[in-house]
C-alpha cells in the first residue's frame, strides 16, 4: 500500500473541539465521497499536555496527522487528478480555508511502514 502522511495545523482562532468536529463531520466525509482511490483515511489528533515517555513538552507545530493509503500508484494518481481538477480543486480549497492554517505550505510525506511483532503476554 502506498501511504502518505500529512501534517495540518488548524485555522487560527479555531478551537481544538471545533477543528475536530469540522474535520470529522464535514471535511473527511467530503474527501471520502469525492476523491477516488482512497483505501485508508486516518486522522490522529495531537493531544495537548505533557509529552509521552518523559520528553519535554513542546508545541508540535501541527494539530493532526492525516494518513492516506492507496492500493496502487494508479489509485494515488487518480486521487491527485481529481483533487487538482478545476471543479474539485475549488471545492476543496474553499473547504480547507474553513479548517486549516494555509498561511504556510502544508507538509506531506510518503512513508514506508514497518511493524514489529509483539509476542503474546500472559494476563497479569
Amino acid at each position: 500500500m502506498l501511504k502518505l502522511i500529512l501534517l495540518f495545523r488548524r485555522k487560527p482562532g479555531m478551537s481544538r473541539a471545533d477543528f475536530i468536529d469540522y474535520y470529522e463531520t464535514v471535511h473527511a466525509p467530503l474527501s471520502v465521497d469525492k476523491i477516488p482511490g482512497i483505501a485508508l483515511y486516518r486522522r490522529s489528533y495531537v493531544e495537548p499536555g505533557a509529552a509521552p515517555f518523559g520528553h519535554p513538552t513542546t508545541e508540535a507545530g501541527f494539530d493532526v496527522v492525516t494518513e492516506l493509503g492507496f492500493e496502487s500508484r494508479e489509485d494515488y494518481d487518480a486521487a491527485v487528478q481529481a483533487f487538482t481538477s478545476p471543479e474539485l480543486g475549488t471545492l476543496f480549497y474553499a473547504d480547507m480555508q474553513n479548517l486549516f492554517d494555509l498561511s504556510e505550505p502544508q507538509r506531506g510525506y510518503f512513508i514506508r511502514q514497518e511493524l514489529s511483532p509483539i509476542p503474546a503476554r500472559a494476563a497479569p
